[in-house]
């Protein structure tokens, strides 16, 4: 009971700031912002992609040639038949696989509506929205080919001779999830993501990150610093109680803000299909497990300056190479820095759910590695602020 009455005051104490709140709605948009204008859509020679092109028609092979070379695509690799499509998904080494129905570019031509299916690896998803993003951008650009005005030299002329074909509608680009074990795929309901699909459970952690993670471990270190502990200790208050307090505390706050954040872009149109509860456990462990990390942080730095730089240049590092907002190919030697830090495992499962519509139960090694950084950061916590106050 002790630690919750310490929790409360310490929760009156934090929404004392009027700009609390307002933070956790701006601080979204800022960095929904700079995701998608720094987010790097020509990077897509680099990603392996499949192409399994049902249309074998001269205009079909046309298309994938004429795509082929327009993209780049060095490390595409074409699939001739369906068991291919199996062997390939099966073989786990791709990016995305691309497919195009049959007739797709003569229903095109004819202006009828149009929709290719793209496969993600559900192990790279990062990758594979990249490829989606890039994709879903040229495609939309199919709608307006150039196109010559018919009618007399005059018409032609005054109409400004090529103009846009505002008639003819843009592909769809529709999402289908695989069974990497068996190779086989199922379709879903999601089509035409945005950026703030993709980006929202990206936004929300970094949310978590800065609330929980970075306020827990800055009060932490302030408290320890300005004698405020030893004061607690001397009226008979325990670590472990003081850690609970700190933690039941900055917990709520990242709850709140992440909550905010995600029901707030679901307001504005961010779409998921998937179970709804589930997405809420993926952000209680993701609360947990930041929350811990900022107690770990704060428990082996001795000064409030050490500790926000510590807490900045982890919260930076996440932020840049923890895969989530700026993709990073998996052949990259930075690419292991991403497995270091639980933010990768919290989008990843994230996405997963909401995108893809998976269940807890297809994403176990996710959940067990999050419940690891958990265990491990609160025992260590413990562990070295006792030793620390020892000395």
């Amino acid at each position: 009971m002790k630690s919750f009455k310490i929790s409360f005051f310490e929760l009156k104490k934090i929404f004392r700031n009027p700009g609390l709140f307002l933070l956790m709605i701006i601080l979204p948009v800022i960095i929904a912002y700079l995701g998608t204008s720094f987010y790097p859509e020509n990077l897509l020679g680099n990603y392996k992609i499949g192409v399994y092109n049902e249309d074998n028609s001269f205009l079909g092979r046309f298309g994938f040639v004429f795509l082929r070379q327009f993209l780049k695509w060095d490390n595409a690799v074409e699939l001739k038949s369906q068991e291919e499509l199996q062997d390939y998904l099966k073989s786990k080494d791709f990016d995305s696989v691309l497919i195009i129905p049959k007739g797709f570019l003569q229903n095109l031509k004819d202006y009828e509506e149009t929709k290719l299916f793209l496969i993600p690896n559900p192990d790279r998803i990062q990758e594979s929205m990249t490829v989606y993003t890039l994709l879903k951008t040229l495609f939309k650009e199919l709608s307006g080919i150039p196109d010559i005005k018919n009618g007399s030299t005059t018409e032609f002329l005054l109409k400004g001779g090529i103009g846009v074909d505002e008639n003819r509608k843009a592909p769809n680009l529709e999402l289908m999830v695989p069974d990497l074990n068996t190779g086989n795929i199922k379709t879903t309901n999601q089509n035409n993501l945005g950026f703030k699909d993709i980006f929202t459970p990206s936004i929300a952690v970094i949310m978590i990150i800065l609330f929980s993670m970075i306020g827990v471990g800055n009060s932490i270190a302030h408290t320890k610093e300005s004698g405020l502990l030893d004061i607690y200790r001397a009226n008979g208050l325990e670590i472990k109680q003081f850690i609970s307090f700190k933690f039941i505390a900055y917990f709520f706050i990242g709850l709140i803000s992440s909550l905010m954040t995600w029901y707030l872009y679901r307001l504005f149109g961010t779409k998921s299909i998937g179970n709804e509860l589930e997405v809420i456990i993926i952000i209680i462990l993701s609360v947990l497990s930041f929350t811990t990390m900022g107690i770990f942080i704060s428990s082996f730095t001795k000064t409030t300056k050490s500790a926000s730089f510590m807490l900045t240049a982890i919260t930076g590092t996440m932020i840049l190479f923890g895969d989530i907002i700026i993709p990073i190919p998996s052949d990259s030697k930075i690419k292991f820095i991403s497995y270091i830090f639980p933010v990768k495992y919290a989008v990843e499962s994230w996405r997963k759910i909401s995108i893809l519509g998976y269940h807890l139960n297809q994403i176990p090694w996710n959940l067990l590695i999050l419940i690891s950084f958990i265990i491990i950061f609160s025992v260590g916590s413990i562990i070295l602020t006792t030793i620390n106050q020892k000395k």
